[in-house]
């Protein structure tokens, strides 16, 4: 079991370190990007105000014819390392177009943006927009020229050398798969250490538990033995409760309220005085009105408890009958809790196949007799019916055998389930 949850904990960490280095790579590949783009704007800037630099006396002279001079500016940058200009145009303080040129067939590039768009900048910063044709990367750039005299603007399309495009994919690449590799590198190293402090916490949580396991049985040995000076019954009728909801399919949330009930069934007698409850022959009326009353206190005390409080079907349902004539609220059929019904069946068949201070052990045919005999009217048919298949080889093993013998195939069944 610990093995399925450890290969459970380690996939879950591994799914969450993916999630994690997902989202980080994705938000870092972003980041990146965004680096590029301000870094490729930046060159393009740089060559724009290149041939401002170069041609400023031209620029500053009105309605100076620009075009060839912007072919020259072009074919001279062609080969740049970084990139080159396919297409520049300048304008005008009034935006007013000056001239324009291009280096070879770039129709399809310029139709890839929108060439009626023209955010003329007037924050001092550039404005540009990208496209992505054939696996290369263009960027439209419309940025200010001051030079000297002259106050104007350059339009470009910039497209970045498949080299330098290659480098700042590898680069952004690289970087994306440091923090995946970081952060799965801290999945894997804290794994280990989440699993240490996960076994130290199972095995608390382990003692926690045996000894709230522990504490049902001292308080459910503490009652019994006022009744019959043994924990014998409380073993027995957990024993059988358990084989029988086993048998009847039920689940093992259910199994576990049923043990914590058969445990604590009459803990409620702890408020029955000694008279009543060690009387050796038949209650009187008045009496059985006051031990009745157990059932009123048992469910008392186990609803202080939350740990206790699902005990609280069988404290309170298993003086219920099938047909309605029970206490304490009279409950009938289907009503009555299902752990409640399967415990009336075996509470009833152990208090008659056990002695008591008021009688002697009764012969198991004649019990299971009487219980056939209740079938519909004191019990639930069904469980009834599966009782009958299994309680001769349930009582064979079980009524002959000592305190510590039951005590040790009960911790051994409440194992499976706690």
């Amino acid at each position: 079991m610990q093995r399925s949850f450890y290969r459970l904990l380690a996939s879950r960490l591994s799914l969450a370190a993916l999630v994690i280095a997902l989202a980080l790579g994705g938000a870092v590949y972003l980041y990146e990007m965004e680096r590029v783009d301000d870094a490729v704007v930046e060159l393009a800037m740089r060559e724009a105000h290149a041939f401002a630099a170069l041609d400023g006396e031209a620029l500053a002279r009105p309605g100076a014819p620009l075009d060839e001079r912007l072919k020259v500016f072009l074919a001279a940058r062609e080969h740049g390392p970084d990139g080159h200009f396919v297409f520049a145009e300048a304008y005008d303080a009034d935006r007013k177009p000056l001239g324009e040129a291009s280096r070879g067939d770039v129709g399809a590039v310029e139709a890839a943006f929108d060439r009626n768009a023209h955010p003329f900048p007037a924050d001092g910063r550039a404005h540009y927009d990208k496209v992505t044709l054939d696996g290369r990367l263009y960027l439209r750039v419309l940025t200010d020229l001051p030079a000297g005299a002259f106050s104007g603007f350059f339009e470009g399309i910039f497209e970045v050398a498949p080299e330098r495009l290659a480098r700042i994919r590898e680069s952004v690449l690289g970087t994306v798969a440091i923090v995946v590799a970081v952060v799965a590198g801290t999945t894997l190293f804290l794994l280990p250490i989440v699993i240490s402090l996960n076994r130290h916490l199972v095995t608390l949580s382990g003692r926690l538990l045996r000894a709230n396991v522990e504490i049902l049985e001292v308080l459910g040995g503490a009652i019994a033995k006022r009744d019959s000076d043994t924990s014998q019954h409380n073993y027995r009728v957990t024993l059988y409760a358990v084989r029988l909801a086993e048998a009847l399919g039920l689940g093992g949330a259910a199994i576990r309220a049923l043990i914590k009930g058969a445990f604590l069934h009459d803990v409620g007698k702890i408020a029955i005085s000694d008279a009543i409850l060690l009387k050796p022959g038949k209650l009187t009326a008045e009496e059985f009105t006051v031990m009745k009353t157990h059932v009123e206190h048992g469910i008392d005390i186990v609803s202080r408890s939350r740990w206790l409080d699902d005990a609280a079907s069988v404290v309170g349902g298993h003086h219920e009958k099938f047909d309605g004539s029970g206490y304490p609220r009279g409950l009938s059929g289907t009503a009555i809790p299902m752990d409640a019904r399967i415990f009336a069946v075996v509470d009833v068949f152990d208090a008659l196949t056990s002695r008591r201070p008021y009688k002697e052990p009764m012969a198991f045919d004649t019990a299971m007799a009487i219980v056939a005999d209740g079938r519909g009217q004191h019990f639930d048919p069904t469980v009834v019916d599966a009782f009958a298949r299994i309680a001769g080889e349930l009582h064979e093993r079980f009524a002959a055998s000592d305190d510590d013998e039951l005590r040790a195939m009960v911790l051994a069944a409440t194992a499976r389930y706690f």
